[in-house]
């Protein structure tokens, strides 16, 4: 029991180690993308929103294939939806709890 305590407690360390860390090179990353955006053209700048037209009107395409909505949704896709909430939920609580313990050592 007191085994599985500590590991649990050295698991949290490295995951709020790990998100230290993975902020710094977030906000440095930021710095950075910031400094390569003014650099950059406005023809670049154009080509680059006529390349993401083109794949959003590709994915439309796409998607009115894959789609069917006239047909009412299956159990199966009933409780895969049910499932994702309650993950997404469950995902949820257990951030803002990690959160909230990183919170007191800030």
């Amino acid at each position: 029991m007191l085994r599985s305590f500590i590991v649990f407690l050295m698991l949290i360390v490295v995951f709020l180690g790990g998100m230290l860390v993975g902020i710094d090179r977030g906000q440095i990353a930021v710095n950075h993308d910031d400094k390569q955006e003014v650099e950059i053209s406005a023809e670049q700048n154009e080509n680059k929103q006529k390349k993401d037209r083109e794949r959003i009107v590709e994915v439309e395409k796409n998607d009115e294939y894959l789609t069917d909505s006239d047909e009412p949704m299956h159990l199966t896709q009933k409780t895969a939806s049910l499932l994702e909430a309650g993950v997404k939920g469950f995902y949820e609580v257990v951030v803002q709890m990690l959160y909230q313990i990183s919170q007191l050592f800030y």
